[in-house]
């Protein structure tokens, strides 16, 4: 995952206004080329989403991804997808290096990164993700990518303030 500046995020807007064939040489091309551009200088984001291939994690795992506020234990899925929990729970390290909470976590942390830049507030965020308060998000925030959301926002050239 990359953070995406404010410039990067307007060209990938203003490329997706262009017809796809577009002529060589005008400005379309032009902006297709500040994006490649924006995208090697963009700074990586610590958060990892590893995809499975087994089918009952697929299903899990899209379903989180579709709604990463869903508040459901590893438990809860297995009569769904046809698995015990010790089997999910085993699928997950196996296939993905990461035990449930903590895929769940990244997704949650990629889906707050994205929203901070476009402007949500923090305690809208934490809400729609199930945290009890701004604060108890903020303090995951903070020790998965080393800084409060507010302040690790700041550090991103172009995005909004919050």
């Amino acid at each position: 995952m990359i953070e995406v500046s404010g410039l990067l995020r307007e060209l990938i807007l203003a490329l997706t206004a262009e017809p796809i064939d577009y002529a060589l040489g005008g400005r379309v091309e032009q902006i297709a080329a500040l994006i490649l551009a924006e995208l090697a200088a963009a700074r990586i984001v610590p958060i990892q989403i590893p995809c499975p291939r087994d089918r009952r994690l697929q299903a899990i795992c899209t379903a989180i991804l579709d709604r990463p506020g869903l508040q459901r234990g590893i438990e809860d899925w297995g009569s769904e997808v046809g698995a015990s929990a010790r089997t999910l729970i085993r699928l997950f390290q196996s296939e993905l290096g990461l035990n449930y909470r903590q895929w769940v976590q990244q997704v949650r942390l990629a889906d707050a990164v994205c929203r901070l830049s476009m402007g949500v507030p923090v305690a809208r965020i934490a809400a729609d993700l199930g945290y009890r308060s701004a604060s108890s998000f903020s303090a995951m925030f903070h020790r998965a990518l080393g800084a409060p959301p507010q302040r690790y926002l700041q550090s991103v050239p172009g995005a909004p303030e919050t």
